[in-house]
């Protein structure tokens, strides 16, 4: 019998010789390259199939299992076949040198990889370089195989690093591929997730949140001007990311730590709401040009759709919602917000209707008639946006829209649309085109001839006397 430093690494015993014709074999250039090959297996199957006159580097045949049931020959078979000086059993037609490895598997690490320091060894005490894939970091730089022949753990966690996931972002250019995007903006999606993110202790930085801003307002141009990008599994983080940034500005504007837009001239929620404008219009260009007929999105605090409508009327909350709602997104279904439009006068058009939930503590109340806001009016709720293909700039029937109330004891409520901010003028609510219907304790009706982002603005109560 050969030694089994003979037969091969030290981490694979040689068992004997197999016949085993049922499992089709993978070719190999050399004995070593069948041994790197199955070094995730429990069993290696290698067989010469070359004349026995040609060099050790002529072609194998090998097949790596973890279990099997091959007919064993006798050990005689193998006779002075041993590795590396002959070729193991020979090249008998059907006839396998078999090989258990007794050390560690090739080390597997979700979201990364490694590489072995000794490519045929993985025996106790052998090491493996850890590599995370982009936007992802290691918790050790390398492993050891141990004497139970398991590898120490190595875990590819997200990277808490807001800086290198933005600049991810900003390399891209207009030829990056879907994956790579989907890839930056869970990334994003994960270390805004303030409520489930184990690793994050603290909230991002003011300045943090609008660089995070900053990159989703990037990657919505970019679609934009690639619609091949605006896919449901791009679409499902971009929104994850911008409804996590705002859950953490209402969490810092309730502790106190985030300064609103009068008081640091940020723009960051204007943004929020352009981007997601931006990111609802490249939806719409390549449903339009598309079979698909709906993208819903629902989070904690956006839902989002896009739909194309041949005739008839764009109304949202729909029954696709239903479908895509968990534990975070299920206020969809309990509320009392709703964007009606007749489209019947406008042909087949392709809509984005989106509701975000509750903006009471995020945007300004700045307005045409009060631009600095200090008489303790705000935006009393959600803030609405409708957006259509064909462009219109004035609807024949006007949209309809109903509020609910993020607050009680609020009074005097007016219909307003976002003015986006200019060279020279902060944006601010503006109220020509739009119209009060009717309003209670708990909604507010208005009507708008355009179609652009909505609120209601409220007034405190105060009772008198």
């Amino acid at each position: 019998m050969c030694s089994q430093q003979e037969y091969g690494p030290s981490s694979f015993v040689h068992i004997g010789c197999f016949v085993d014709v049922i499992h089709p074999p993978s070719g190999a250039d050399s004995f070593e390259a069948c041994v790197i090959d199955c070094r995730n297996f429990t069993y290696s199957f290698i067989m010469n199939i070359s004349d026995q006159s040609i060099p050790i580097q002529s072609s194998f045949a090998c097949w790596c299992t973890n279990y099997h049931n091959a007919t064993q020959e006798p050990d005689t078979a193998c006779y002075s076949r041993c590795y590396p000086e002959s070729r193991p059993c020979g090249n008998n037609q059907g006839l396998y040198s078999v090989y258990r490895n007794e050390g560690c598997v090739f080390p597997i690490i979700l979201n990364g990889f490694c590489n072995l320091l000794n490519q045929t060894n993985t025996t106790n005490g052998s090491l493996a370089n850890v590599t995370c894939d982009a936007g992802y970091e290691s918790n050790v730089s390398q492993i050891m195989c141990q004497a139970n022949t398991t590898w120490q753990t190595a875990i590819c966690n997200r990277t808490g690093n807001v800086t290198s996931l933005v600049n991810q972002i900003l390399k891209m250019t207009a030829n990056v591929k879907s994956p790579e995007v989907t890839e930056a903006l869970s990334g994003i999606a994960y270390v805004t997730d303030y409520d489930n993110n184990p690793i994050l202790s603290q909230l991002p930085t003011n300045a943090e949140i609008a660089l995070l801003t900053y990159a989703l307002d990037f990657v919505a141009n970019l679609v934009l001007n690639n619609t091949g990008l605006a896919t449901s599994g791009v679409a499902k983080p971009f929104l994850q990311s911008a409804s996590n940034i705002i859950g953490i500005i209402i969490e810092k504007e309730n502790n106190g730590t985030w300064l609103t837009l009068e008081q640091a001239n940020e723009n960051t929620t204007e943004t929020l709401l352009s981007l997601t404008d931006t990111f609802g219009s490249a939806v719409r260009k390549r449903i339009a040009d598309s079979n698909n007929g709906t993208m819903t999105v629902v989070t904690k605090n956006i839902a989002f759709e896009v739909m194309k409508v041949i005739e008839g009327a764009v109304l949202f909350p729909d029954d696709y919602v239903t479908n895509y709602t968990d534990n975070d997104s299920k206020w969809i279904l309990q509320s009392k917000n709703i964007i009606f439009l007749n489209t019947s006068t406008l042909g087949a058009v392709v809509a984005t209707a989106v509701i975000f939930r509750n903006l009471t503590h995020v945007m300004s109340a700045r307005s045409e008639f009060n631009r600095a806001s200090t008489d303790g009016v705000i935006v009393n709720g959600p803030v609405m946006s409708c957006s259509i293909s064909n462009g219109s700039t004035i609807l024949v029937s006007p949209i309809i829209l109903t509020f609910e109330h993020g607050q009680a004891n609020f009074i005097k409520a007016t219909c307003n649309y976002w003015k986006f901010s200019s060279i020279n003028s902060p944006g601010y609510w503006a109220s020509d085109g739009c119209r009060f219907r009717a309003s209670n304790d708990t909604i507010t009706v208005c009507e708008c001839d355009h179609l652009t982002n909505f609120a209601v603005l409220m007034s405190p109560f105060v009772e008198v006397g």
